[in-house]
């Protein structure tokens, strides 16, 4: 009995040490979704100024006359 106590024991200490390293592994694993998510909507978002004027002109006989600048209000 107490051998089978003792080798849960040890699965047990076995089973925390690889939680607590998928644990690290996710919180890398978030940082760099983050980042690539960042990345891909600033890329997004500088193909949405250059086809603006295009587009507003097109559809809604608008005509942007000075250039686009991206402004950051409040964060």
């Amino acid at each position: 009995m107490e051998k089978r106590l003792n080798a849960l024991a040890e699965a047990q200490e076995r089973t925390e040490k690889e939680i607590q390293k998928l644990s690290a592994a996710l919180t890398r694993t978030r940082k760099e979704v983050s980042g690539l998510a960042r990345s891909v909507s600033f890329a997004l978002e500088n193909e949405a100024y250059r086809k603006l004027p295009r587009f507003l002109k097109q559809n809604y006989g608008i005509e942007v006359t000075e250039r686009l600048i991206r402004t950051e209000i409040e964060g």
